[in-house]
């Protein structure tokens, strides 16, 4: 018969490889994860769930007051905004050479052409602002210049004012009746948009000397103001 000796003497030492003390054991609070690794997270401590607190605030309506009938403000078209600084300035049109410039820039203004566009773009858009700032630059350049110097008669920028004076009390007469013909605004004793543009009157005369361009820069700060061009 074969000796069985040598086979169990295997077969001992094979499975001592995976017990003993050099098996991995799990540390404590830990346990065993794969491939013998030992996951180490601990539970999360303890916390004290958050209180609700309540304090007294006072009393408040159940429904806020309705508000008052008002209406959105309208743009004036491009159409109006031309016709309504040509009758201002007595007919100073803003164009380049024979090209009224009004007709050229109708499209990017958002003139309807019954084509692509069936009604006029009122949105108050930066393109809008830009346009009617150049053409109000033109137009007050040649309407205060002209009335200074007497080639354009009658007056109607200088009415309260003669163009060459400079005290205080002839230009905030004169920018009040400027107020009410640009904007059809009448103004009380105090009226913030006539204090901000007896500011801009002051600024660019002590700065050119030059009561034309001063009045040039108010009449700019009036066709280019929101109360111009919206209704």
């Amino acid at each position: 018969m074969t000796p069985r000796a040598p086979v169990l003497m295997f077969l001992m030492a094979g499975c001592s490889g995976t017990s003993g003390s050099d098996a991995p054991s799990p540390q404590a609070g830990g346990s065993a994860g794969p491939q013998g690794q030992v996951d180490t997270a601990l539970p999360p401590p303890d916390r004290e769930a958050p209180g609700v607190s309540s304090s007294e605030v006072g009393a408040a309506d159940a429904a806020p007051e309705p508000e008052g009938d008002h209406r959105a403000l309208k743009r004036m078209s491009v159409a109006q905004t031309r016709t309504a600084m040509e009758q201002l300035s007595g007919g100073i049109e803003w164009a380049e050479g024979s090209a009224v410039l009004w007709e050229s820039y109708a499209a990017t203004l958002g003139v309807a052409d019954h084509q692509t566009r069936l009604r006029d773009n009122l949105d108050p858009s930066i393109m809008y602002q830009k346009f009617l700032d150049d053409a109000a630059v033109q137009t007050c350049t040649a309407w205060v210049a002209g009335e200074a110097d007497g080639t354009r008669t009658p007056r109607g920028f200088f009415v309260a004012i003669e163009p060459d004076a400079t005290d205080a009390a002839s230009v905030r007469a004169n920018l009040v009746r400027l107020r009410q013909l640009v904007h059809a605004e009448q103004s009380g004793d105090t009226d913030p948009v006539v204090d901000g543009l007896e500011v801009v009157f002051d600024t660019v005369l002590r700065r050119t000397s030059d009561p034309v361009a001063a009045w040039t820069t108010v009449c700019v700060g009036l066709f280019t103001h929101p109360d111009f061009f919206t209704y």
